[in-house]
């Protein structure tokens, strides 16, 4: 038989459909990975100062132990996301490059696992729903932004527990079984439940996803039997532990508390109607999108609000008569579009509620059910439109590549703070916060010019947080920062009133909630300005009202040390300084001022004839700060008192190495080496 005529083998159809998956895979990785090219090359935004840049918990194993075992020693309790940023803080210190460049691919994997899991449960267009899930314009704040690795990272983890819950119980998600195969295989339910539990380690949002479950068996089989519920019963369990124990730091430790949060029932389902719609029409239409968009006046909700919420019932309510008609495909990808919403849709009280009621980063995985309800209609009317089924890939870059263009020009917004917040006033000018933050960065560059750049910043930064308390007159930050203003102009009483307005528009607060953190700040702020006006002792009084609200505040008990110190009450300022630095071990001028502290105690020990104590005090002086040559030359000479000649050099010697023009510790050095080899003959 001619070789034309006979049929490939099973094998080599399995290769050839192994290389063809590889390629698409190869495919949209590159097409990932060249749409956010900007993205691995930008910095640090809002945020990740807080998460990564300044994290003291990324830089010792009692740090990564905190992450996990004590859940207000990060902003959010999301370990494994903490966890990811420590091990890359390990590998290359805070350069923002390499976290970006992880979120890249974090994000690339999950799309191909969309195609590999849409393909599985035989979608149409799986492929295209995967590469558009990468590459659309609203994923960029998910992507670009470091802070939210806990999306992509949440992401991966929660489309691999959704892939292994399909291998469990394939029959039911109408993927069939090899004969003699058991109805459901446990190896994979456990793995599926490991990664939900990742999943919700990296980000509680992915909590909705046993619904999810729930809802596509729903789909493949027509119903839902009890057998269906109870292996996810544990899987809901868990979602309401974890979802209960955001909340709850959202209120404690984030601060989403206060009349900004008090809404009513009625206007919480107005806000989730306007923002259902709102998310579905930036899908649409990616135009215009920013990092903070206008907050809606729902006080009384609005006509339009009720029209959505009108509007999206309705809709469901057809899909679901249409069932039989249409499928339960189209009903299943809006019905997945919601669900995932709804922790997003101002239910749950988050702190972003303070400024918008919407962000692009809040649909990041419930886009995915329009989604990959837009690609299976295009591959359905690619069936019948002629020149589309034989020519599907140019009909793909048509679709494709208007999104990566505007994904690319997003990502400019987010290449630095002063680029994001000025990207989002060009839209909305009223974001009070972005004229705050704004203020804040060039508050930071201004820092950094000289001569009349630096004075015209200024202005910037002065003009920007005036037009933040004209929007938001309770923005207690922008006072504290325009102080700073002050206090950069040599305007002192100006800086003093900016700090005690700042102070007059706290609201009241529960004991140890984050305000009170907030005006300890307030404090601080006030205690420098007066303490730059020779006013110590009303500095101090600053100050201890401070500590009434933040007693480990270490910016407080730091400057208490300083003022301490320059009133020669050495042990007070020590003990103040000790404890700046059990609250922020990395703080140098309180160890730097610790070891001053303690060298005076030292002097004036040895001064009254208690040399123990006198050592005592300098080996602490050196143990805290090892480049304090003063301390080391003065415990060199107590030990030489004590006629401990080999330590008293050593310590000298130190001395010398750290400051080789220091005359006093040379000399002593040489008189030391000479009475021991005086000794010595």
């Amino acid at each position: 038989m001619p070789a034309a005529d006979v049929a490939p083998s099973s094998v080599q159809r399995s290769e050839a459909g192994f290389v063809h998956s590889a390629g698409l895979a190869v495919i949209l990785l590159a097409l990932t990975v060249m749409t956010y090219w900007p993205a691995m090359h930008n910095g640090y935004i809002w945020d990740d100062d807080v998460h990564v840049q300044w994290n003291r918990n990324l830089r010792t194993a009692q740090g990564l132990a905190r992450i996990w075992f004590d859940p207000g020693a990060t902003p959010q309790y999301y370990p494994l996301t903490h966890t990811s940023f420590w091990i890359q803080y390990q590998l290359w210190g805070s350069a923002p490059g390499p976290y970006h460049v992880i979120n890249v691919l974090l994000h690339a994997i999950s799309a191909v696992l969309v195609w590999r899991i849409l393909r599985r449960l035989r979608v149409p267009g799986a492929w295209l729903a995967g590469a558009i899930f990468a590459i659309h314009p609203v994923q960029v704040e998910s992507v670009a932004w470091v802070t939210e690795r806990k999306n992509v990272l949440s992401g991966v983890f929660y489309l691999l527990a959704m892939a292994a819950y399909t291998r469990f119980e394939p029959e039911r998600f109408g993927i069939g079984r090899e004969l003699g195969e058991p109805d459901r295989k446990w190896s994979w339910y456990a793995m599926a439940l490991l990664l939900f539990v990742a999943a919700l380690l990296s980000k509680t949002v992915t909590s909705t996803l046993p619904a999810a479950l729930l809802l596509m068996i729903w789909w493949k089989s027509g119903r839902l039997r009890w057998k269906d519920f109870w292996p996810l019963a544990p899987w809901f369990a868990l979602s309401l532990c974890a979802g209960s124990l955001t909340g709850w730091m959202e209120r404690h430790i984030v601060g989403a508390w206060g009349a900004d949060w008090q809404l009513s029932i009625v206007q919480r389902i107005a806000v989730a109607g306007g923002a259902t719609w709102f998310y579905a029409m930036k899908l649409i239409w990616p135009i215009r999108l920013m990092f903070i968009y206008p907050r809606w006046d729902v006080d009384p909700p609005p006509m339009w609000m009720w029209l959505c919420v009108g509007a999206a019932l309705g809709i469901i309510v057809a899909l679901f008569w249409l069932r039989n008609r249409l499928g339960r495909g189209p009903l299943t990808g809006v019905l997945f579009f919601v669900g995932t919403l709804v922790p997003a849709l101002g239910f749950v009280n988050v702190y972003p509620i303070r400024f918008s009621f919407v962000a692009d980063h809040f649909q990041y995985l419930a886009s995915l059910g329009l989604i990959a309800l837009a690609a299976a209609g295009l591959a359905w009317i690619g069936r019948w439109l002629p020149g589309i089924s034989r020519g599907r890939w140019p009909w793909a870059v048509m679709i494709l590549a208007p999104l990566a263009v505007l994904s690319w020009r997003h990502e400019k917004a987010f290449a630095d703070p002063a680029a994001l917040w000025r990207d989002t006033l060009a839209k909305n000018d009223r974001a009070w916060m972005a004229h705050g933050n704004l203020g804040v960065a060039l508050l930071d560059q201004q820092s950094k010019e000289s001569g009349d750049a630096k004075s015209q910043t200024l202005d910037e930064a002065r003009r920007h947080l005036l037009r933040a308390i004209e929007l938001r007159p309770d923005f207690t930050d922008a006072y504290l920062n325009l102080a700073l203003v002050s206090v950069r102009r040599k305007n002192f009483a100006d800086a003093e009133q900016w700090c005690r307005d700042a102070l007059s528009h706290y609201p009241a607060a529960p004991a140890g909630s984050p305000i009170w953190k907030r005006r300890a700040k307030a404090y601080q702020y006030l205690g420098w300005v007066l303490a730059a006006q020779s006013q110590p002792d009303s500095a101090m009084s600053a100050y201890r009202e401070g500590l009434k609200y933040d007693p480990d505040q270490e910016g407080i008990l730091n400057s208490m040390g300083e003022i301490f110190g320059r009133e020669g009450d050495f042990q007070a300022a020590a003990d103040c300084y000790r404890r700046a630095l059990r609250a922020n071990p990395d703080l140098k001028s309180a160890r730097t001022g610790l070891a001053d502290a303690l060298n005076q105690l030292g002097m004036a020990a040895a001064g009254s004839g208690n040399l123990s104590a006198a050592e005592n005090h300098l080996r602490e002086a050196v143990a805290v700060d090892p480049d304090q040559a003063e301390a080391f030359n003065n415990l060199g000479a107590i030990l030489a008192q004590q006629n401990r000649l080999d330590e008293a050099i050593e310590c000298f010697r130190q001395a010398v190495r750290i400051r080789p023009d220091f005359e006093a510790a040379r000399n002593n050095l040489a008189s030391a080496m000479a009475q021991q080899r005086g000794g010595g003959r």
